[in-house]
Order: structure tokens, then C-alpha cells, then sequence
């Protein structure tokens, strides 16, 4: 019982360091790091309960590992727990919140991964004018207009203020 003991203790702390990690909004690879270690130490958990007949139990750790890992964008280890633990539970109630959480979750991640994809594009379109821009202002220095290439280097791209073009 003191290893079960142990490794809740330990995943409690875990926990409890990934939810102010998460508030923080800092560091994403530190809030992985923890989600992932909550994640392992609540399916060893999970072991413990299944081998001594506690199967409800175990449903309860493998939605809480599902959910460590949902933080750390690992969707494919959420989809295998979740679908795990909606096997082990004999609660057709449980099924169903499992069912409803796995959709939400997965539209959460389809959510961020839009999000990012619209970022990214972003970033590469600005660049783009960016790289336009640039040779835009060599071709008129090539050409004398001096005063037109400050101008084009100067022209701010979206969402870009003019101090930050002049910074560089």
C-alpha cells in the first residue's frame, strides 16, 4: 500500500505544480514535462487498482492520465486512455461522459491546431512581404531612389508599428 501511497502523494504534486504552471502561462514545455510525469505516475496508479479488482477506480486514474495529457498535446495517448477506460467501466453513465469528453477534448485540440496553422500562415505571409519589401528597397537603391527605399523600409507590415520597423 506505501507504493500507491507514494505515487499519489507524488502525483498530487504534480498536480498541483501543473495547474500553477498552466495559470502562469509560462513555460509550455515545463507544463508538458509535469502533465507527462502526472501521466505516468496515475496510470501506474491505474495498475495498482486493476490488479487488486478496483476497476472503477483504475476509470477514474485513466481519464485523470487522459486528461495530464490532453496538457501536454498529446491527443493520440488521450484518444488510447480514454478508449481504454470507456472499455473497462461497466457504467453505461461513465461511457457516455467518457464518450462527450473524448468529443470535446478533440475539438479543443482541432481548435489549437487551427489556431496555430492560422499563425503560422500569418507569419510566412509577413515574411513574404517582408522579403518583397526588401528587394523592392534594393532594386530602387539600385536605381539612385535613395528616398524611396527608406520609404519602402520603413512601411510597417500588419499588426507591425512603425517603432518596430525602424528597431529592425
Amino acid at each position: 500500500m506505501t507504493d500507491l501511497s507514494d505515487a499519489i502523494q507524488e502525483k498530487n504534486r504534480l498536480l498541483l505544480e501543473l495547474e500553477g504552471a498552466k495559470r502562469e502561462q509560462g513555460n509550455r514545455r515545463l507544463v508538458e514535462s509535469l502533465a507527462t510525469n502526472a501521466a505516468v505516475l496515475e496510470t501506474r496508479i491505474v495498475e495498482w487498482f486493476r490488479s487488486h479488482g478496483r476497476t472503477e477506480e483504475a476509470v477514474v486514474s485513466l481519464v485523470s492520465a487522459a486528461s495530464c495529457l490532453a496538457d501536454a498535446h498529446r491527443p493520440s495517448e488521450v484518444a488510447r486512455l480514454l478508449g481504454r477506460a470507456r472499455a473497462l467501466t461497466s457504467l453505461k453513465k461513465v461511457q457516455a461522459w467518457i464518450e462527450q469528453e473524448y468529443a470535446a477534448t478533440f475539438q479543443r485540440f482541432m481548435e489549437d491546431y487551427r489556431r496555430e496553422e492560422e499563425a503560422l500562415a500569418r507569419a510566412q505571409r509577413l515574411a513574404g512581404a517582408r522579403e518583397m519589401r526588401e528587394r523592392a528597397a534594393r532594386l530602387a537603391d539600385e536605381y539612385g531612389w535613395t528616398e524611396l527605399a527608406k520609404a519602402i523600409r520603413a512601411f510597417p507590415d500588419e499588426g507591425e508599428s512603425e517603432e518596430e520597423v525602424k528597431r529592425g
